[in-house]
Order: C-alpha cells, then structure tokens, then sequence
C-alpha cells in the first residue's frame, strides 16, 4: 500500500508510531510486485514480449531462434497466428505484410495454380523473406506455387542524378533504397 492511499486505513492506526513505518516499509515490495505484474502482462502480448517470445513459439511448435532480431521473431508468432484457418488471398496478404511491414498485394492465377505477391511500399529485397517463405510454405496449400515480385529502382529513374551526388551511397542504396 502506498502512503498515498493510508487515506484507505481507519484513523486510530495512522496514528500509531510503527503503522508509517510498516508502509514506509512496504512500499518498496509492493512496487516491485507491481513492477513483475506489469513485466508478466508485457509477455502476454506479442507486440511487447521480450523474455517471454520464447514461450508464444514454443506454444506455436515454432523453433526458438535466439539469435534472430525479436521483430523476426514477432513476425513468424504472428504469422503463425494468422495462418490457422482457411486460406484466404486475405490471409496471405496479412501474412506476407506482417513479415515485410509494408503493403504487399497479392495477385491470384487460378487457372495457373499460382499466385504473386508484389511488394508495393518497399524497393529492392524485403526483409525477412526466407522467413515469409516458410510461412506460406506452411500455410498455402500444396498445389499452389507462388512468385515475388520485387520492385527495383531503373536507370531512368537515376537521369536526373550525377555520379557526385551518389558517390557517397552503396550500390544498394541506388538500386534498392532511398535516395
């Protein structure tokens, strides 16, 4: 109980010499109980799990990768969340978005068994592809293949630019990033 809320407590034992003492006291434990309540309720919610990522993947059947960045991590647990259920070109869009953060659409060719997923908000590679793949291994049914299509910067795009002005930047950065 913090001293704020000895308001709570009946007068005749604030007025006793040891009562302030005893929440002087207890305050100290009573914060850190509050502060390992609020850690446990972090990882129960994914966007905010840490320690606890471990657990989501282990509940999932995911393997538990350490090393991978936590948003890699985030992404396959939310991924396989998404995924249960039917398929759906909805479904793959919002998988192959929680992976890439960015907007993907996805482009379906029935009579071909397939489908695309166009990155449309990112230039070059996305992050995190090998992953997405397994995910829609997982997820997509068995019959149907599936392409990326990646969007590139062209020469054309660079005519305006001079060779000084993109010195200073890496062929990836030309090709694939911002300018």
């Amino acid at each position: 109980m913090k001293l704020n809320d000895s308001k709570m407590l009946p007068l005749f034992l604030l007025k006793m010499k040891n009562m302030r003492d005893l929440l002087q006291a207890e305050e100290s434990v009573m914060q850190e109980l509050r502060d390992n309540v609020s850690s446990q309720e972090q990882q129960l919610v994914i966007a905010t799990s840490t320690w606890g990522l471990g657990r989501h993947e282990k509940i999932l059947g995911l393997p538990t990768d350490s090393e991978s960045a936590m948003a890699d991590r985030r992404s396959r647990i939310i991924a396989k969340l998404a995924g249960q259920g039917t398929v759906t070109k909805k479904l793959i869009q919002h998988v192959a978005s929680s992976f890439t953060n960015g907007q993907v659409a996805v482009e379906e060719q029935p009579e071909a068994y397939r489908f695309d997923i166009r990155f449309l908000s990112s230039i070059g590679v996305p992050p995190n592809l090998d992953d997405l793949s397994a995910a829609l291994e997982e997820i997509k049914p068995a019959h149907l293949a599936y392409d990326y299509i990646i969007i590139y910067r062209t020469w054309g795009e660079l005519e305006d630019k001079t060779w000084g002005e993109l010195e200073s930047r890496t062929w990836d950065d030309i090709l694939g990033g911002e300018l």
